[in-house]
Order: structure tokens, then C-alpha cells, then sequence
């Protein structure tokens, strides 16, 4: 088992954008839907016409399934993001790590009416094992080249604007809409500036397709 390394894609990140004039990018929210944090992402995007991908824990959306139409309704997009997050199923029978996905995959067909546009691993984890049950189910695994480890800091401003500066054009953009507290404060006002900043730069967030990969 190892960990995955960013810009290691299935494609070039630089091959995965819209044909349009404008620098597109792929926002991407992980460890959703959280009731205290998911409607104000959504409200913020919402404002700033902007389109994302959420890659859902399926444990999470077992009381909350009407967030599938809330995604689908608004243009974004929907990922599997697995069931449970639980790590040590890496460390279990292939069977059982078969299972572990099809059963979120199963869950958001039935509920999103669709299958997922690919599979993000808890924390970026790739085994032989999951790129073979990938490949059974069909299902295309999706990572990511830009992130901020949100997750375990704040994510501030200035260093969001900074990276993003750079960030190739297609860039895939990790992000997680599951914060709490004043991180979630900060959270959300990053967020704000972030989608203002592409707004006055012609930039295009766009939600992921299965086309891309």
C-alpha cells in the first residue's frame, strides 16, 4: 500500500479542461454532505454561479439523500468519495474491498439516478487491489494536483490566491465542505474570495466529467 502522489491522475491534468476561452478548474469537495457545512458551500457557490464536484461519503447521505437532488439540480457534480472513509479496508481481501466500493456506488445510483463521475480514496490511497476492482466496476479514480490540506489548517487567503496564480490550467482542486467552527468561518470566507477572484479573471469552475478521464 502506498500513497498517492499529487499529479498522478489518470490523465495530465493539464489534458482535462472545457473547450471554452476561459482557464477552467475543477473544485472539488470531499467528506460530504455535512449539514453544518454543505448548504453554505452550496449557498457560495450558488452566488458566484460556480459549478463543483462533491465526492460524498455514502454513510453520510443515509439520512440526508435529498443532497443527490440538491447537487444534480444545481449543476454540480457527484463523486464517491466510498462508504465509510474507513482506511483499513486497504488492508483487508480484495473481495471485501470490491464490495466496499460497489456498495457507494450502488448507493449514489440509486439515490443521484446515475452512476458517480469516479472514486476519490480516503486520504489518496491507491493498492493494486483498488486499481483492479476500479477496473471491474468501471469506474474511473480521480485525485486531485492542487490542494490545501484543509482539512487539518485554515485555509487562508492569501496562500489560496497565491497557488491558484500558478495553478495549470484543468487543475483539479481539493477542498472539503465538512468544517466546523471558526475553521468553517475562515473556510467560507477563503472560499468567497476565491470564487470573487475568478469571477473578475474570467475563470471557469466547472464540475468533473466522466469525459475528462
Amino acid at each position: 500500500m502506498y500513497m498517492k502522489k499529487e499529479f498522478n491522475c489518470i490523465r495530465k491534468v493539464e489534458d482535462i479542461f472545457l473547450p471554452s476561452t476561459k482557464k477552467t478548474f475543477f473544485l472539488t469537495f470531499d467528506d460530504g454532505p455535512d449539514p453544518n457545512c454543505t448548504p453554505e458551500v452550496l449557498e457560495e457557490l450558488d452566488k458566484w454561479k460556480a459549478k463543483a464536484t462533491f465526492f460524498v461519503i455514502s454513510k453520510n447521505c443515509i439520512r440526508q439523500p435529498d443532497y443527490f437532488e440538491i447537487f444534480s439540480k444545481s449543476g454540480h457534480a457527484i463523486g464517491n468519495h466510498s462508504y465509510d472513509h474507513d482506511t483499513r479496508i486497504f488492508l483487508q481481501r480484495r473481495t471485501n474491498l470490491y464490495n466496499w466500493v460497489k456498495k457507494s456506488e450502488d448507493f449514489i445510483f440509486h439515490f443521484a439516478q446515475g452512476t458517480s463521475v469516479g472514486f476519490r480514496s480516503p486520504v489518496g490511497i491507491i493498492t493494486p487491489h483498488l486499481s483492479s476492482v476500479l477496473m471491474e466496476l468501471e469506474v474511473k479514480l480521480i485525485h486531485w494536483n492542487i490542494r490545501f490540506f484543509d482539512a487539518v489548517f485554515n485555509w487562508k487567503e492569501k496562500t489560496a490566491l497565491k497557488k491558484l496564480e500558478a495553478a495549470p490550467n484543468g487543475s483539479i482542486i481539493l477542498l472539503h465542505d465538512s468544517h466546523k467552527g471558526k475553521k468553517k468561518t475562515q473556510f467560507l470566507q477563503t472560499l468567497r474570495v476565491v470564487l470573487k477572484w475568478g469571477n473578475e479573471n474570467n475563470i471557469h469552475f466547472s464540475p468533473l466529467s466522466k469525459s475528462y478521464f
